[in-house]
């Protein structure tokens, strides 16, 4: 339910038409407000979140009164004002509500919210820098030990004092003549109020951050999410070409080397309406499956090969995502699990490269390389588990499922040294289906 009322009603309205705080039986209580029912730790965080966002204001007036507190409203005729540290107030607190007539304004500070985050890490790059350049030359090369001592205290210095001058920059002290302060509010005071066109109110927290900008800076819906993982896993390429090889003429394999990881970077996706997630990832695979075998080309053993049988893949994904358990617009809860699946375009390049040696008598070596470098289609099934560290961070660990398209590798004769005696590669199929457990970090805007 919303409404829109004058600004005398305002108190009245308070008083007949907020959500009840209901406290339930025993020790704990329980916040309505409207479809949101919060615990009353849950309320707690909110309210020490928005206590760092909220737009303070200090007002003096003519009679030499100094009053503050939140900026609820800037009209044209007076400024409201809220003592206490919540966004949505009870019919209890009503009478807390400051009136400010703007005829009666002498001066006004305004203290804009929000982290000093920016300050602070700000602080901590610069200040760390110049600590380390400032230890490396005192230590003129002989020891690190300056740098490493100075560019710790920089970083811890630099981060308070960018904290600080942040802080300071959003404090702003207006002084106007009674006769300007009515554009100062509409124009400048108005944008950061809570809210910003009228005295608006609703039961219900989620139409009220709907409905204040304020709001929505303190607990934001960030849309555009860069991810980076890692993620392992086996498939059946590895027993498919070990098979290949065993069944051809190719000397054994003396050497196998397989790396199981895949990095996982370059993922961007964007969230719509809260609950409908599309992104595209670059995956590459540094499972390089390599089948090696080496062998000294002498007089003694003018017949032996050696090969080198290779193969990296790399992905590109484009996918869909759906939250199951959705993260709390308010922060209340930090966890969010994801469901998902999309198409993906792979490049598997697997490479033959062969040396022979044509004529024992001469010992030249020559080789021949064959490789393939066309593309697959597949199909993926995905699931990740969020942990939220802060509002612009999480922490994930999933399951996928990768679904391909066989690769077919056509035949091929590779020359020996023996006329007519020729060592025959059979067409053989590699099939990069597999199952792949991911862990990764997040960073979203």
């Amino acid at each position: 339910a919303e409404m829109r009322i004058p600004n005398y009603l305002f108190t009245i309205f308070m008083m007949v038409g907020l959500a009840p705080i209901e406290a339930q039986e025993g020790t704990s209580a329980t916040y309505h407000f409207g479809s949101v029912e919060l615990a009353s730790d849950e309320w707690d965080k909110i309210c020490k979140r928005w206590e760092k966002f909220q737009p303070r204001i200090e007002v003096a007036t003519h009679t030499g009164e100094v009053k503050s507190g939140q900026l609820m409203y800037a009209g044209g005729s007076e400024i409201i004002l809220f003592p206490g540290k919540s966004p949505v107030i009870s019919p209890r607190d009503s009478a807390k509500l400051i009136h400010i007539p703007v005829e009666q304004i002498q001066n006004i500070g305004f203290q804009q919210g929000g982290p000093n985050s920016t300050g602070w890490i700000t602080g901590a790059i610069i200040g760390g820098g110049v600590g380390t350049v400032g230890g490396v030359l005192l230590g003129q090369g002989w020891t690190y030990a300056p740098a490493i001592v100075l560019g710790v205290v920089g970083s811890g210095g630099g981060a308070w004092l960018g904290s600080k001058m942040q802080r300071v920059k959003r404090s702003k002290e207006i002084q106007k003549n009674p006769e300007e302060v009515l554009p100062l509010n509409t124009l400048e005071l108005k944008d950061k109020s809570l809210w910003r066109d009228s005295l608006y109110f609703t039961r219900d927290l989620e139409l009220a951050l709907r409905h204040s900008k304020m709001l929505r800076r303190a607990f934001p819906q960030k849309h555009l999410r860069i991810s980076f993982g890692l993620s392992t896993g086996p498939n059946a390429v590895r027993k498919e070409l070990t098979s290949m090889i065993q069944s051809t003429q190719l000397p054994g394999i003396k050497l196998h080397r397989h790396g199981p990881f895949a990095f996982e970077f370059f993922d961007l996706s964007w969230r719509f309406k809260e609950r409908f997630i599309v992104g595209g990832q670059l995956a590459v695979n540094l499972d390089n499956y390599s089948y090696m075998s080496y062998f000294n080309y002498n007089s003694e053993d003018p017949n032996k090969v050696e090969y080198v049988y290779s193969m990296n893949l790399a992905e590109y994904r484009i996918y869909g995502e759906y939250p199951l358990i959705p993260l709390s617009r308010l922060f209340t809860r930090r966890t969010e699990f994801l469901i998902g699946g999309g198409i993906i375009i792979s490049s598997p390049n697997p490479r033959l490269v062969y040396f022979y040696v044509p004529d024992p008598a001469l010992g030249d070596v020559e080789y021949i390389e064959n490789y393939d470098t066309q593309n697959i289609l597949g199909a993926q099934i995905r699931s990740a588990f969020h942990y939220y560290a802060f509002p612009g961070f999480s922490l994930f660990a999933g399951v996928e499922g990768n679904f391909y398209q066989n690769l077919t590798m056509a035949d091929l004769e590779l020359p020996t040294n023996n006329t007519g005696v020729d060592i025959r590669i059979p067409e053989h199929k590699l099939q990069y289906s597999s199952f792949r457990i991911k862990v990764g970090a997040s960073i979203y805007f």
